[in-house]
Formats: structure tokens, C-alpha cells, sequence
């Protein structure tokens, strides 16, 4: 059986030419164009060296500074996408399943959560005065914007009151990057935790809106009787509150990281929620 020695050549679309791809990069590159670029299901029409070399110098240029336009707008995106949208994105179709230890976890805590939080208030169960405790020293309530992500664990940690400091000493151009370290904004985007809040708690019992800045707003009752956890649509971004006791403060930030992590299943066969299986 004889085999070929000839190197392997990509085919190109013959509808196509070098010109027309180069010029389509070339635009990208213009500051008139506001997309450009070539169309995105077809990367085969990315030119070759020994193609890109027979440009003009002025054309190669051009092409050039298309192609890092395009790379740039690529790192844009990543760079102010979600955090855990981003890494759905990435893990779309591929690599998406749990393992089994993984789902058992996962399931194990669903239900521990679920019998802590609820949709509606519990009955307060009042102890004897004569042993009951102060609970104005217990009360406690912070914003998702005091909750700092922990790249090393992957989760979301309490910022306390002597580290608010360090988000105060930035400078101006580290600005952006401090963002993405505290909250939800950059974090998860809206419609992704309400699916995911769907799935963890059947249903959603939407309070009452403004329906201009938000156009959801959930509350949760911890099964102390007394604290909260709010979780609202703000102006398109999510927003989070809790305002309780200390004690109930640690159910309140596993149930976000829990909720909001990259690793919440669905109900199918272990596949990760928002991708297919």
C-alpha cells in the first residue's frame, strides 16, 4: 500500500480569498469598524504563513494588528465575564460531570442546606426569659461585597472588619482587579444563580420589585427563626445580604458557595448546572 509524501494542506473554503481574509482583519483592526473580523465558525479562514508572507507590508501590518485586536477582545471578555459563567463557557460540553464521590457530596449538602434554609419564616421558638440570652451582641448582617473569593479554595470567605483596610490601600489601577476579588458583580451573573436557585429549591417566590433596578428579589429563612438571606437582581447584577445571628452566619456562606460555585450539579446524571450533558 503506498502513502502519500506530500505534506498535509489545509483546504480553504474557495468562496474565499487571501485578500477579502486579510482585509477583514485589516478592519478588525480599524477604529471605524465596530466588529470586523472573519466569521467566528470558520477559523479555517485564518491565513497561512506562506500566504500571509505574499501580502503587501502595509497589508501585513494591518493583518498583524487585527489579529491582536481580536486576541485582545478575546482576553476582554474572559477578563470581565463572570467568574463561573466563564468557566461554564469553557466547560460546556466537555469535562462537565462529577464523579460519584463528587454528586454524593453535593446531594449530602443540598439536603443539609435545605433543612436549615426555607422560603417562608418558621415559627421563633421563645425561651424562658430566665435563661434566655441577650441577642442584641449576637446580631450581625453583612453585604456579598464583604465576602472575598479565595482562589486558592475556590469559595467565598468572610472579610472581617481589621482586613477592610487592605480594599482601601489599592491603587488606582488595581482597581478593577480588587473588584473581581469581593462579591457577586464579577463573580456570577443573574440569571445563572436564579436557575441554579430553581434547581436547589424547586421554586421561586419572587417578592415585591420595583421592576426598573431589579426584577427579582428572594429571601431565605434560617431555621433559627430569625435570620435572613436576601438575594436580589440589582440593575442586572446580583446582589446578596444576610442579617441574623453570628451562630447562623456559616449556614448563610456555605449555601452561597454552594450555590454560586462552579460545581452545582443537575439533577441529570451528575452533569454541572448550565451545561449539557
Amino acid at each position: 500500500m503506498m502513502t502519500s509524501s506530500r505534506p498535509y494542506k489545509r483546504k480553504r473554503s474557495p468562496k474565499v480569498s487571501t485578500e477579502t481574509i486579510a482585509k477583514c482583519f485589516c478592519d478588525r483592526a480599524s477604529p471605524e469598524s465596530s466588529i470586523g473580523g472573519i466569521p467566528e465558525d470558520d477559523i479555517s479562514q485564518v491565513l497561512l504563513y506562506e500566504e500571509f508572507q505574499h501580502l503587501e507590508l502595509y497589508t501585513q501590518k494591518q493583518y498583524f494588528d487585527g489579529i491582536c485586536k481580536a486576541l485582545h477582545d478575546q482576553k476582554y471578555f474572559s477578563k470581565w465575564c463572570p467568574r463561573i459563567d466563564m468557566m461554564i463557557l469553557q466547560h460546556y460540553d466537555k469535562d462537565n460531570r462529577l464523579s460519584k464521590e463528587e454528586v454524593e457530596e453535593a446531594y449530602a449538602l443540598q439536603e443539609d442546606l435545605k433543612e436549615k434554609w426555607r422560603l417562608s419564616k418558621p415559627p421563633v421558638v421563645i425561651p424562658n426569659p430566665r435563661y434566655a440570652r441577650p441577642r442584641m451582641s449576637e446580631h450581625t448582617y453583612w453585604y456579598d461585597n464583604n465576602l472575598h473569593w479565595s482562589s486558592d479554595k475556590s469559595e467565598f470567605e468572610l472579610e472581617y472588619a481589621q482586613d477592610r483596610e487592605r480594599r482601601l490601600q489599592y491603587k488606582p489601577d488595581a482597581t478593577e482587579n480588587l473588584s473581581r476579588e469581593y462579591g457577586f458583580l464579577y463573580h456570577i451573573s443573574s440569571s445563572l444563580l436564579w436557575y441554579r436557585f430553581a434547581i436547589f429549591m424547586g421554586e421561586i417566590e419572587n417578592s415585591p420589585t420595583d421592576n426598573y433596578k431589579s426584577s427579582l428579589d428572594i429571601r431565605l429563612w434560617h431555621v433559627d427563626g430569625v435570620s435572613t438571606l436576601r438575594l436580589w437582581d440589582s440593575k442586572g447584577g446580583v446582589r446578596g445580604r444576610f442579617d441574623g445571628l453570628k451562630e447562623s452566619q456559616t449556614d448563610a456562606l456555605q449555601f452561597l458557595n454552594f450555590v454560586a460555585g462552579f460545581k452545582f450539579p443537575h439533577p441529570y446524571d451528575g452533569v454541572i448546572a448550565e451545561t449539557v450533558g
